[in-house]
């Protein structure tokens, strides 16, 4: 599948092989939408949308039309909750469908909804742990109907973070990282958001800070690159500070900067202020590229890949 990253200013497409146990990256493409074709997350020109996605593809020498995309976490819902270990699949939806509103956000009728039981309770081995993601119906109908007007056919939807939580786990393969607790801060170009990921890779954290006008529009000179910094490392900080003190700043063992903003704010000072190891995000470590891409280029965009790759990455086992 090719993963599809509709951002708020951009489209990013990504598409990987397996190459024995790693991957190789056959096609990327970025490429600026136009203004307000991508409000608050939400997809307000479908058409426009789509024609980015189709100026995109004829530069792959071999992409395929199956498509994976995601939603963002302003558009979904995702919960835990546990049910009877001998619980079948239509039992669990029934109770979904019991427990709707205790379940989800928005009402029933307006929501797509998927879930998976994750494996018995640690508290009690009679209940099973399940995972409910779930997104108003409108947003993933725009979705849709974007890949589709660029001539791709939605295969797998889901949400930001589970797309991210899987490419920083390659990362963390990658890096040969220890199991401790990693944040990404995401960087994008309306807003800034940390996730933290612990060892078994599963969000145990996000918050998401909007950017003012005025971070939105800094420019590249030195000056303004350090004010982009001492706020994004503020926001940072106050994300963290938000956790409980035992998940907090010390039980991070990394930081890692992601997004199309990321390069920018890596300069010296960054990682100091917020007193964590910061390096950029590169989801793609490690893997080859065909020989048609421009390798200097990839590297150079690979910490705006990360949704991207975590998509691309479902193709496989």
């Amino acid at each position: 599948m090719l993963g599809v990253d509709v951002g708020s200013a951009s489209v990013k497409l990504l598409e990987l092989s397996a190459q024995g146990d790693s991957h190789r990256v056959e096609f990327y493409g970025m490429a600026p939408l136009p203004p307000q074709a991508v409000v608050a997350k939400h997809i307000s020109d479908v058409a426009a949308v789509g024609a980015v996605i189709k100026r995109l593809l004829p530069r792959a020498s071999r992409f395929r039309r199956r498509a994976a995309a995601a939603v963002g976490a302003s558009s979904a819902a995702v919960s835990t909750f546990a049910v009877d270990a001998a619980s079948a699949d239509e039992e669990v939806d029934a109770q979904i469908v019991v427990d709707a509103e205790r379940h989800l956000p928005f009402p029933l009728d307006e929501a797509a909804y998927d879930f998976e039981v994750q494996g018995l309770s640690e508290s009690n081995p009679g209940q099973a742990e399940v995972l409910l993601a779930a997104c108003r119906k409108e947003h993933l109908s725009s979705l849709q109907a974007a890949l589709v007007a660029g001539s791709l056919r939605p295969v797998v939807v889901e949400t930001e973070a589970f797309a991210i939580a899987r490419a920083a786990a390659r990362m963390r393969r990658s890096n040969g990282a220890g199991q401790g607790a990693v944040g990404v801060l995401d960087i994008g170009a309306a807003a800034s958001r940390l996730l933290v990921f612990d060892g078994e890779g599963r969000c145990r954290h996000e918050f998401e800070q909007p950017f003012d006008q005025e971070l939105s529009q800094v420019g590249g000179d030195a000056a303004q690159r350090k004010e982009v910094r001492r706020l994004l490392a503020n926001q940072a900080a106050q994300a963290l500070a938000s956790l409980d003190a035992a998940r907090g700043r010390n039980a991070l063992s990394a930081l890692y900067l992601a997004g199309g903003g990321a390069a920018a704010c890596l300069n010296e000072g960054f990682g100091a202020e917020l007193g964590l190891p910061t390096a950029l995000a590169d989801p793609l470590q490690g893997m080859a590229a065909a020989p048609s891409l421009d390798r200097q280029a990839l590297k150079h965009d690979a910490p705006a890949l990360m949704v991207a790759c975590g998509l691309a990455l479902r193709t496989f086992p």
